[in-house]
């Protein structure tokens, strides 16, 4: 599983703002097993976008885990699906909330992050 979490820091010009969120700060890119358990983190300013930050934690990812075949993610990471296969030899599942969805449901997978 694949996630990002926005950390909001105090000098708001030296590490970028996350658009989406509105929080200045930092961002931690994080992968991990589907016990919780963290493989990689790459912390970066919070204006890296999520398709940016996976190449990052995916690189860091090189050379161990070989077993890691397959990887959750949100919707969010749509635009790296096929560097991922390409360029990592990893595949990229994303977890879609279904779209009759209005209000805010844990979805399968999800909850492990």
């Amino acid at each position: 599983m694949v996630d990002v979490q926005t950390i909001r820091t105090a000098e708001e010009g030296a590490w970028g703002c996350d658009a989406s969120r509105r929080t200045p700060g930092r961002k931690r890119h994080i992968v991990v097993d589907k016990l919780g358990f963290l493989l990689a983190v790459v912390v970066r300013s919070a204006g890296v976008q999520h398709r940016d930050g996976l190449k990052l934690v995916l690189v860091r990812l090189e050379g161990r885990c070989p077993r890691l075949r397959l990887i959750w993610a949100d919707a969010a990471y749509e635009a790296a699906v096929g560097w991922a296969q390409l360029f990592a030899g990893r595949i990229l599942e994303l977890i879609r909330k279904p779209e009759d969805q209005k209000s805010s449901v844990v979805l399968p997978r999800r909850w492990v992050v």
